[in-house]
C-alpha cells in the first residue's frame, strides 16, 4: 500500500492508494498533520492544516488509515532537505 505526498505529480501517483498533493513549502506542516492523523487526531484538530497545506482533513485521515499500523517504510530522497521545512518534515515523521 502506497501513499504519495508531494507538491507536484510523480510517477508513483499511478499506483498509490492515496495521493496528497500539498502546497509548495508545506512539507513540514503536512508531515505534522499526517502524524496527528495517525495518532488519532480528528477533523477539527486537522482542519488547521488544510489552509496551510491544501490537503483536507479527510485526505489526511484517508492516508492515516492506509499507514496506521503498517510496517511500510517511509521512502524519500535527499531532495526533501532542499525544500523549505524539509528537515522539519523528516523529523516529524519520527512521531509516526
Amino acid at each position: 500500500r502506497v501513499v504519495v505526498a508531494h507538491d507536484a505529480p510523480t510517477e508513483a501517483d499511478a499506483f498509490a492508494q492515496v495521493v496528497l498533493r500539498y502546497k509548495p513549502g508545506a512539507a513540514a506542516a503536512l508531515a505534522e498533520g499526517l502524524a496527528l492523523a495517525i495518532s488519532g487526531g480528528k477533523g477539527a484538530s486537522l482542519a488547521k492544516f488544510e489552509s496551510e497545506t491544501g490537503v483536507s482533513a479527510a485526505q489526511l485521515l484517508e492516508a492515516a488509515a492506509v499507514l496506521k499500523g503498517s510496517a511500510a517504510p517511509l521512502v524519500t530522497s535527499s531532495g526533501i532537505l532542499n525544500f523549505k521545512g524539509g528537515l522539519e518534515a523528516v523529523k516529524s515523521t519520527q512521531l509516526c
